[in-house]
């Protein structure tokens, strides 16, 4: 499982009416495309509260490697490490296929009015504009509704 953490998606609560997850998707792809990821893949994006000031874009996306260390570096060359983000990509080991229900979480509701109440209402405003399957980031893939299930299909 890959985590990614772009500098560019970083908002503060009044900030909120900028989100454009589809726009952040676009890049991923595109940067993930040109440093030669090929594979079929999907994954979500998602949102923290971080430090009590602003909300942290970021993308969780299963990827299947034997070598997560050459895999982190290849995602090191497009999400660097800054002040700001020290660990902008996090690669661990996946050992079952329970990350796949992540894919609808968006962020940690609980969590979030624990730690900022006043900021609820921006964000709410904020996912009510975004269509629930942008979340979804679809790598070489297709998604269809059918007989009630999503299906994923491969664009060759």
């Amino acid at each position: 499982m890959a985590i990614l953490i772009p500098l560019r998606s970083r908002y503060a609560p009044d900030q909120l009416d900028e989100l454009e997850i589809r726009a952040d998707n676009r890049w991923l792809k595109d940067n993930l495309r040109r440093a030669g990821f090929r594979r079929e893949m999907f994954g979500s994006y998602d949102l923290s509260w971080e430090d009590g000031e602003f909300y942290q874009g970021h993308w969780h996306i299963p990827m299947l490697t034997l070598n997560r260390e050459k895999l982190t570096q290849r995602l090191k060359a497009i999400f660097p490490a800054s002040d700001i983000v020290k660990r902008p990509v996090v690669v661990s080991r996946t050992y079952s296929d329970g990350y796949l229900p992540y894919k609808d979480k968006a962020i940690k509701l609980p969590d979030l009015l624990r730690r900022n109440r006043r900021g609820l209402p921006q964000l709410l405003l904020a996912l009510d504009r975004t269509d629930p399957l942008e979340l979804m980031v679809l790598m070489r893939l297709r998604v269809r509704a059918q007989n009630g299930e999503l299906k994923f299909r491969p664009i060759r």
